[in-house]
């Protein structure tokens, strides 16, 4: 006659059913694990790439603010020639008309900006960059 020892098959349940307990809570954490490394690796591949899309758009706001500022000084230098031939402006020989021609000796050159005016005029942006 065959005798079961159920004392053993007891045993040998409760220890595969703790085996595979530990084993699935093994696989769920490593799957849990593996999919928080790609989202922080997706995470940081984003956050590179704004990086890289906020340096092109600072260099081309650089770029800008120097083009302005070149367009500025040309303008304040045509500006100041107007007002030298203003200056020497002689109404009496130009018209002889009823009406008065203005005098403009009391234009005065305008001040031609140093380099970086405009960056100097923006020190919150200038301590910005200088931390990078």
């Amino acid at each position: 006659m065959i005798t079961i020892n159920w004392n053993n098959v007891v045993t040998n349940v409760v220890s595969a059913i703790c085996v595979m307990v530990v084993s699935g809570a093994c696989i769920i954490m490593w799957n849990e694990a593996t999919t928080v490394q790609e989202k922080i690796d997706r995470a940081k591949g984003e956050i590179e790439q704004q990086d890289k899309d906020m340096l092109d758009q600072t260099r081309y706001m650089k770029e800008a603010v120097e083009l302005l500022q070149d367009e500025m000084i040309e303008m304040k230098r045509q500006n100041n020639k107007i007002i030298d031939v203003l200056n020497r402006f002689h109404p009496e020989k130009v018209s002889e008309s009823s009406h008065s021609a203005p005098n403009f000796e009391h234009l005065a050159p305008l001040e031609i900006p140093k380099d970086n005016y405009i960056q100097q005029r923006l020190p919150k942006l200038n301590v910005r960059q200088q931390s990078r």
